[in-house]
């Protein structure tokens, strides 16, 4: 709950709840005026006043929606993690702009592994971005002193990229360049294409 007060007159008060956390632009916003002072002043400047309210209320609940402090509890692969929330919420998330080995692949376990030495069990700011065609939310954390983990395992080596970002992009090709990670070999298979791949191999054999 927000209140509002000038000098020591009460003005208003607003609360607001998070139907899905974690999502974006997903609220309601309850707002309460006092009455008295809305009947006395049918004027201009209170009405003023009242949008004024509103929007702060807004702005700040869309604050607590997009960017709430969360706890990373366990890393199913190299670019996907299990999100706790501060209300007991638990949710995949997958590591937007980016792309690692899939299980079955070469450096898959490596993936993981560095990532769970990156981010497991530490507190992260989130963001979510939207989510994949299956529903599961895309986004990126970020916590004080820690360098982007989709940074750091582009730089090892151990991810693609899968949209368009200069600063991911040189450094995929430094890590290929170096014979990085997944790179060392010479035409190492997409996870995407991998994923493809399966899938056509069960459909056959089904």
């Amino acid at each position: 709950m927000v209140t509002l007060s000038i000098g020591n007159t009460f003005i208003a008060k607003w609360t607001y709840s998070l139907h899905e956390k974690c999502a974006l632009q997903d609220h309601t916003i309850r707002l309460e005026i006092r009455q008295d002072l809305y009947d006395n002043n049918d004027n201009h400047s209170m009405k003023t006043l009242v949008f004024t309210i509103i929007s702060c209320a807004y702005s700040l609940t869309c604050v607590a929606v997009d960017e709430p402090t969360v706890k990373v509890i366990s890393v199913i692969d190299g670019n996907t993690i299990e999100i706790l929330t501060g209300d007991g919420d638990r949710f995949p998330l997958l590591l937007k702009g980016i792309d690692s080995p899939d299980s079955g692949q070469s450096h898959a376990l490596e993936a993981r592994k560095f990532l769970e030495d990156l981010i497991l069990n530490k507190q992260v700011i989130l963001t979510v971005s939207g989510k994949d065609r299956y529903g599961k939310r895309i986004g990126e954390v970020r916590a004080e002193g820690m360098t982007d983990p989709r940074v750091e395992l582009i730089r090892a080596g151990l991810a693609w990229t899968t949209e368009s970002n200069d600063e991911f992009e040189g450094l995929k090709e430094h890590a290929r360049a170096q014979g990085l990670g997944l790179w060392e070999d010479e035409n190492p298979t997409p996870p995407w294409l991998y994923r493809r791949q399966q899938s056509m191999l069960m459909a056959k054999g089904s």
